[in-house]
């Protein structure tokens, strides 16, 4: 970023800036700080609690306190929480205020910066050629995803969130949200106008207001800390656009980085000067039964947005190249905060970081951590391993939490919606794909943006959208009740996965399939018709093929026997594509997949107890030969990297969950079966490939071991094809 950022140039800038300039631009972080505390404090009004002014103060400077320490939703949500606390404000309101709150902001954040972007670039377009077709496929599966997750996981939620909505002004409270989100934006715009006017007089004020706009937009994106990097890149697009030297755009962003942070933690240490704050008008707001169904709406509506959006892969440009993130991440960490928020309020935080779990996800993250400064001493710090591997742990953990959600609440019918919600995104996902396929079948064109070879839906990677697939028919088999809609879907899946050309998901699959039969949960004659529904699936798919076929060379043959010629040529026949989706694995990726094992390997019998350290071999590949790869084995890749006590970390506790749930598995237990389940999948699959940080299994892994260890408490194995109720009357 420096290097970008003329690093030459930057302590003449610097030299420059003079200390009234500094000290204004101060002044409206400052005042932006303050509007953002009136925002909070009109939010919180919205759900029954009357804050103080110093209140708001306090929770807004320790929530953008706690952001800046840690990843910037999940890191406010805990300051926050613990500030409003001493006011009597419960840990669901809270998350419920900053949920509100940081929506609202984003929204119009985000229209300033189209708006700033228009501006600037003259237009905005959505082209073909330059993202718009994928742009419109995302749209178009995230609708198809909503919608099957909404009606195969639990399509009375809404009918329930409406009726814990009843009697309030949504309207109206989203009117006035947004308006003090407008007033927060000003004051930061006025910073960065007051700085860069004063190094560049000629800029346009309406130019240098809409590139501010892009950069605070840009810095919201809750995929750093605090804004940190992502800011100061997106000031060096956007400001360059309009002609600001970059020495001048990266200090003016670090500056406003600095000052907004040194002005929230002025106004908390100001609102905290009172050693007790006073209690809220409302702080009882659990006895409120409106607000109980809301926080029960809040903890069921999380982990359902998860479900939806997980199947979605994304990779965003950052400073370190582009980052891996996916659009249920900013909903993962808040489970993650949510569910920690719970533990407290219970009393039970102690308890579960000593319980088998918790002892075993903190023997984890303890050999990443011992990995992570191994590494950083061997080679030095690299962004993979911090930012890809290590912070991405944290991730990986939120998404565990938030699989167990819905389940803590309602037990098996929370397991059952929310498993269910999730294979009916990923089925709808693949509908999708297939009928896309069907069209190439056909031999129509269909552009490749659309339609990777072979296909890989939304997960960037055909072996990720196959264990997605498997996940979803994991969850199918264990918690979708008996009869033709159970079938369907899970014929859907085993077809979509054989068009994948992935050889490991194939092995997965076959490994699934025996213990779906072993476990009795696929019998004899269901096998039977799941085998005639994938034909009817087939058959499905073969019908546009055979209506091309049926207008081009069959009709024209049948009118030429009667003496008819066809008039004019073929209209179908211009536009067909003689093409077809391989699945023939490509000789190349086997010899990376072999070099990547056979590396591994040597670094393990180099450093076998601790490891060759976090990064090694990402880092040797780019030294050797300027290429990124990974080992393709997630034993291998822990063996080398871990060591021997980073392996047995992960691996131990995964063979005692598969010890844990053997027995109530073959008694029936549908949480069993599915821990099972997932781990025979990942356990075949990241045998030849990196799947350790795939995000379905976590978020899927989590809500069946909370159900597991809920049904053995309860001392009963039950069927998860039940209902239950999820929501307080």
């Amino acid at each position: 970023m420096v290097a970008l950022g003329d690093a030459g140039a930057i302590p003449d800038v610097l030299g420059k800036l003079s200390p009234g300039i500094a000290l204004l631009a101060f002044l409206f972080l400052v005042l932006n700080a303050l509007a953002a505390s009136f925002r909070l404090q009109i939010i919180a009004r919205e759900y029954g609690c009357r804050l103080s002014f110093r209140q708001a103060m306090a929770a807004v400077g320790g929530g953008s306190i706690g952001g800046a320490l840690f990843f910037q939703l999940a890191g406010q949500l805990f300051a926050q929480s613990a500030i409003l606390a001493r006011s009597g404000v419960s840990a669901a309101t809270t998350v419920l205020v900053t949920g509100h709150e940081r929506l609202v902001a984003a929204a119009i954040s985000g229209i300033l910066a189209l708006g700033g972007a228009y501006l600037i670039y003259g237009r905005i377009a959505i082209r073909a050629e330059a993202g718009g077709l994928e742009f419109a496929k995302i749209v178009a599966g995230l609708a198809l995803a909503a919608a099957a997750a909404a009606v195969i996981g639990y399509p009375d939620l809404f009918q329930d969130a409406r009726r814990a909505l009843k009697g309030r002004n949504v309207a109206g409270a989203l009117l006035i949200s947004a308006l003090s989100s407008l007033i927060v934006q000003l004051p930061m715009m006025a910073a960065y106008a007051v700085l860069i006017r004063f190094f560049v007089p000629a800029v346009p004020m309406a130019d240098l207001l809409a590139a501010t706009a892009i950069i605070m937009f840009a810095a919201s994106v809750p995929i750093s800390f605090a804004g940190w990097g992502v800011r100061e890149m997106s000031a060096l697009l956007a400001l360059g656009v309009i002609g600001v030297e970059p020495g001048v755009a990266l200090v003016t962003a670090v500056f406003v980085g600095a000052g907004s942070l040194a002005a929230m933690m002025l106004i908390t240490l100001l609102a905290l000067s009172e050693r007790r704050m006073p209690p809220t008008a409302d702080a009882s707001d659990v006895a409120d039964p409106a607000r109980a169904r809301l926080d029960s709406v809040l903890t069921a509506g999380i982990p359902l947005l998860i479900a939806t959006l997980i199947p979605f892969q994304l990779f965003l440009p950052t400073a370190g190249g582009l980052v891996n993130v996916n659009l249920a991440d900013p909903f993962a960490l808040l489970a993650a905060a949510w569910t920690i928020l719970l533990l407290q309020r219970a009393g039970r935080v102690r308890a579960a970081l000593r319980s088998p779990v918790g002892l075993a996800l903190a023997a984890m993250t303890l050999a990443l951590t011992l990995s992570l400064l191994i590494g950083a001493a061997m080679f030095g710090w690299t962004n993979w391993a911090t930012t890809n591997r290590y912070f991405g742990w944290f991730v990986l953990l939120g998404y565990f939490a938030a699989g167990g959600l819905l389940v803590r609440q309602a037990g098996l019918a929370g397991l059952r919606m929310v498993g269910l919600a999730l294979a009916g995104a990923v089925t709808a996902i693949a509908v999708m794909e297939l009928s896309l396929l069907s069209l190439v079948a056909a031999g129509l064109k269909v552009p490749e943006v659309l339609l990777t070879n072979p296909i890989a839906g939304f997960a960037q990677n055909r072996n990720a959208f196959a264990l997605q697939l498997l996940t979803a028919a994991a969850l199918t088999a264990a918690l979708a009740p008996a009869g033709r809609g159970r079938l369907a879907m899970l014929a859907i899946q085993c077809v979509c996965l054989v068009a994948t050309g992935s050889r490991a998901g194939w092995g997965a699959g076959l490994v699934l399939l025996a213990a779906m039969i072993l476990l009795g949960r696929l019998r004899a004659p269901d096998a039977a018709k799941l085998a005639g529904a994938c034909l009817l699936v087939v058959g499905a798919l073969a019908l546009p093929a055979g209506l091309v076929f049926l207008l081009e060379a069959v009709i024209p043959q049948a009118l030429r026997a009667l003496g008819l010629d066809p008039v004019g040529p073929s209209s179908l026949g211009n536009t067909r594509q003689m093409a077809g989706i391989s699945i023939v694995p490509n000789p190349s990726t086997n010899a990376e997949r072999f070099h990547s094992i056979e590396t591994g390997l040597a670094m393990f019998r180099d450093a076998p107890l601790f490891g060759a350290g976090l990064g090694a071999f990402v880092r040797q590949e780019l030294a050797a030969s300027g290429r990124f790869l990974v080992i393709h084995s997630t034993p291998v890749w822990l063996l080398a990297e871990l060591g021997l006590a980073g392996f047995l970390a992960f691996a131990a506790p995964l063979l005692a969950l598969v010890g844990r749930a053997l027995r109530p598995a073959r008694r029936g237990d549908a949480a069993a079966q599915l821990v099972l389940f997932l781990l025979l999948v990942f356990g075949t699959m990241a045998l030849v490939h990196d799947m350790l940080y795939q995000r379905i299994l976590w978020f899927a892994l989590g809500g069946g071991v909370a159900a597991l260890l809920a049904s053995g408490r309860n001392g009963a194995a039950e069927n998860c094809a039940g209902g239950g109720n999820l929501l307080p009357p």
